[in-house]
């Protein structure tokens, strides 16, 4: 059993506002493929946008004229563009009926350039990442656990504004981010009003920066264990009870 499907919408607008025309792409293409106890789903994303930005302008300029962009947006044509693609592998093994396996394999590219009366910043952001979850059912109980971990890279550069056109480079720099997390979470059906919500969590950050040539820096946030409980109690058919507590 196999299928896929595509979809691609395209739309533009001129905007109330004087230098405001909108234009995006979105192509989205999803897929799904069973090979016995296996199953395997795709999907690929992207963005084309491209956007000016007319800015906000002061009280008696919306009163008299609401259309207007702000004027050092405008003399330059200000705007935003970025490209976007979003893509990500599952596969899903269902070991049987209480039991099932998923892991997801994804990556993020994101292109973006601003044209700002004071500068213009250009942003590149690279982004690739795992998540493994295991799912066990029995009678009224579940319990999942998994890890998730990726890894970014986001460079950015600031030029200085020529009538909207980038002159001489004046910011240089780079981070790299690393993240990890890992989940337990497991409920249980007390009795048919009762349900029951337990869980823990616990994650890191890590990243490190360069800014032109000058020495990498690195910082490391203290890890962050996250317990929480709750209980859902049905009162009446339409009315519920709901109390948790956890951190973060």
């Amino acid at each position: 059993h196999q299928s896929f499907s595509t979809l691609f919408s395209r739309t533009t607008s001129d905007g109330y506002r004087e230098n405001s025309r909108y234009e995006r792409s979105n192509l989205l293409i999803t897929g799904n493929k069973k090979l016995g106890i296996h199953s395997i789903q795709l999907l690929l994303n992207h963005i084309d946008l491209f956007a000016r930005i007319p800015s906000s302008i002061d009280y008696s300029t919306y009163q008299s004229r609401p259309q207007s962009a702000a004027a050092n947006w405008k003399n330059i044509q200000g705007f935003q563009s970025y490209e976007k693609w979003q893509t990500g592998l599952t596969f899903i093994t269902q070991f049987n009926p209480n039991f099932e396996n998923k892991l997801s394999l994804y990556g993020i590219y994101h292109d973006a350039y601003e044209s700002r009366p004071f500068n213009i910043l250009k942003e590149e952001t690279k982004t690739i990442g795992f998540r493994e979850n295991m799912q066990w059912r029995r009678n009224k109980h579940a319990l999942s656990a998994g890890v998730e971990y990726f890894r970014e890279v986001y460079n950015w550069q600031i030029f200085e504004t020529i009538q909207g056109n980038a002159g001489n480079q004046l910011t240089d720099a780079e981070e790299f981010r690393h993240f990890y997390n890992i989940f337990v979470h497991f409920e249980s059906e007390l009795s048919p009003s009762t349900l029951l919500l337990a869980g823990i969590n616990f994650h890191e950050l890590r990243y490190r920066n360069k800014e032109a040539d000058e020495h990498t820096q690195k910082h490391t946030y203290s890890p962050v264990f996250s317990p929480r409980i709750g209980i859902n109690q049905r009162i009446t058919p339409n009315t519920y009870l709901y109390a948790t507590a956890g951190h973060g």
